[in-house]
């Protein structure tokens, strides 16, 4: 149950991730988000990890605990490993469409 929990947690947390950083950022393309992570941080304002704590992290921790509540029926405990691939594939592929991965490929 904690690996399916992780797996909703990830998944979740690069989806909101992906559509933070495009509003936070303003960037346009995926060969941008490749461009900064080769830039050094020295001299940058950390201010972005604050703000990506509270609205991407806890936003995702959130959400993935909500899919932990129904646990306590034993229908949904059984397929609760099922669930939590569902939405990590998801999430992985809404993050890669939100980032132009795809494209950039």
């Amino acid at each position: 149950m904690i690996g399916s929990f992780l797996m909703i947690f990830i998944g979740l947390t690069l989806a909101v991730s992906a559509g933070w950083a495009f509003s936070y950022f303003g960037l346009s393309c995926f060969e941008q988000i490749i461009f900064h992570l080769k830039v050094p941080l020295e001299g940058t304002n950390t201010q972005f990890i604050t703000d990506w704590f509270k609205k991407c992290f806890i936003k995702a921790l959130l959400i993935s605990l909500l899919f932990l509540i129904p646990n306590i029926f034993e229908f949904y405990a059984n397929i609760f490993p099922l669930i939590s691939i569902c939405v990590f594939v998801f999430c992985i592929l809404y993050g890669a469409v939100k980032v132009g991965i795809f494209g950039f490929i």
